[in-house]
This record gives structure tokens, C-alpha cells and sequence, in this order.
């Protein structure tokens, strides 16, 4: 238990770690009609170069976006895809993006996983 809360502890001081913003001077070029948010994140993910982290069940509510720019910076995409959502998201470190609920606590965060090396042990 005392693990966890450390988990938690660390990753809250992340989020409010100002790191310099993954956007500045990328700019992607997107047509998006009518898809999840979920691929329309994986499109941006891989055109902006970009990675990010949320709980599949904070999209699952989420409508059929339509976005076609040409030349929008990364994060204008961003706040254009989660515009009338309730998700905000927050700019970290190596490019890595946290896209939550608004208002979300760091009690409300469940990270489930396996760490693995290289060789997937």
C-alpha cells in the first residue's frame, strides 16, 4: 500500500512539472472525419510525434470528432479535439501528453501495468 502511494505521490509531482511544451513548432497537417477521439489521438500521436497517456475509460463516452487542418500547431489540435469533452489535457517532459477528466484528483488515477526489459522479461 505504502508502494502505491508513492506511485501516486511521483506521478501527481510529474503533472506539475512546467516542462517545455512538445508543440513549439510542429505542426501537422490532419483530415479527420467523424472518427472515435481514440484514433483521432492515435493519428495525432503519430503525425506530431507525440505520445500520450489516458484511461481508455475516460474516452469511451466520447462522440465521432471531425478536424481538417492543414498546418495546426499540435497542441491547437489538441484543444480542438477535446473541446465540449469533459478532458483536459497537460504538456510533460520527452514529448509525453496526459489527457484526463477534468478535475480528476490523483486518488481517481489507476495505472495498471508490467514493467519488461527489452528482451520482454
Amino acid at each position: 500500500m505504502m508502494l502505491n502511494w508513492i506511485f501516486v505521490s511521483s506521478f501527481v509531482l510529474c503533472l506539475q512539472v512546467s516542462a517545455s511544451t512538445f508543440s513549439q513548432g510542429t505542426k501537422v497537417d490532419l483530415e479527420l472525419h467523424r472518427v472515435k477521439l481514440k484514433e483521432a489521438l492515435n493519428v495525432l500521436e503519430k503525425k506530431g510525434n507525440i505520445r500520450f497517456l489516458y484511461s481508455e475509460d475516460d474516452l469511451s463516452g466520447s462522440k465521432d470528432v471531425t478536424l481538417v487542418k492543414s498546418q495546426i500547431f499540435v497542441s491547437d489540435a489538441l484543444m480542438l479535439l477535446l473541446k465540449n469533452t469533459n478532458l483536459e489535457f497537460q504538456e510533460l517532459e520527452d514529448n509525453l501528453v496526459v489527457i484526463r477528466l477534468r478535475n480528476a484528483s490523483a486518488a481517481d488515477i489507476l495505472v495498471k501495468g508490467l514493467v519488461t526489459d527489452a528482451n520482454g522479461t
